[in-house]
């Protein structure tokens, strides 16, 4: 049985991809390797060892001769990706430089360790001469040194943050028919907040997902403890019980799985062939969803 590896690839997917190595190949955590990627072959890094069956995978194709990745730049680049809400394929390519392809691996030079570099020599004026010094004098701590430009110039307005995507999703999706990509990056401009459509859809990843879960659970703690209604004939109750019903309209596309009215729901116009309808069951005393319905919004006669 072969041995399998994960391999990181340069695509703006939050996924690492699995691949067996041929015997007597020698193959290591954070090596550069070629790989088959459908009908293309792409340049990937190793980024863990995989339990899963060699069944069906394909193999690693050649292994390039490159320094491996370190791991500790292997786990920071996993915790960049989940701080900022990115699919960890983009770091692929910051990673590798952003130009290490397949047809320029003959190009590509490694350097030994004992390897000498001979000096370049160079002549500097006399003011590049003192921008050099200071340069070489910060070198031994921390610092920050402008050598042309203006200094927040190039700055956005303000970072995305976990405050600003949760709004960005609420509000887009409260009271805007349709809302879009597009909806939601005008309301994180709003909040100085510049992203494109492809950088917020970059942002919906399993972490996003799983971090919004948490935000539902803390506001439904927050409810229960604030928002509690002071009426003693509740008390007599076990539970209480409301029911919202609502009609979502569906891409026209989805017919086959989801008929939709076609008319009118309720007072709502819909031109749109396909639709569910919700039907959420919540325990108010008990703060618990004891039921959550998804079905066809044709009406039933």
């Amino acid at each position: 049985m072969a041995r399998t590896v994960d391999v990181l690839l340069p695509l703006p997917i939050d996924l690492l991809f699995s691949y067996a190595i041929e015997e007597n190949t020698e193959i290591s955590i954070g090596d550069y390797v070629v790989v088959p990627f459908g009908k293309k072959r792409l340049v990937g890094i190793v980024w863990k060892y995989s339990d899963k069956s060699d069944r069906e995978l394909k193999f690693i194709e050649q292994k390039i001769n490159l320094p491996s990745v370190r791991p500790k730049l292997i786990a920071f680049a996993e915790w960049v990706a989940q701080y900022n809400l990115i699919p960890i394929g983009m770091l692929a390519k910051v990673i590798m430089g952003g130009v290490l392809k397949v047809n320029q691996i003959d190009k590509l030079v490694c350097v030994e360790k004992d390897q000498e570099i001979s000096e370049i020599s160079c002549q500097l004026s006399s003011e590049q001469q003192i921008a050099s010094d200071q340069i070489i004098s910060n070198l031994n701590e921390y610092s920050v040194t402008l050598l042309d430009g203006e200094t927040g110039s190039g700055k956005r307005k303000r970072k995305l943050s976990g405050s600003s995507f949760i709004k960005a999703i609420i509000f887009g999706n409260i009271g805007i028919e349709n809302c879009s990509i597009d909806t939601m990056c005008q309301l994180l401009n709003e909040e100085s907040v510049v992203m494109t459509k492809q950088g917020l859809d970059f942002r919906f990843t399993k972490e996003a997902v799983e971090f919004m879960k948490r935000m539902y659970n803390e506001s439904m703690a927050l409810f229960k403890n604030i928002l509690q209604v002071d009426c003693r004939i509740l008390q007599q109750f076990k539970s209480v019980k409301l029911l919202d019903s609502s009609y979502i309209s569906l891409p026209n596309s989805m017919e086959n799985m989801y008929k939709g009215y076609g008319t009118s729901y309720i007072g709502y116009e819909s031109n749109t062939k396909s639709g569910i309808k919700l039907q959420l069951v919540f325990d108010y005393l008990n703060q618990t969803l004891d039921q959550l319905n998804i079905t066809e919004g044709i009406r039933r006669v």
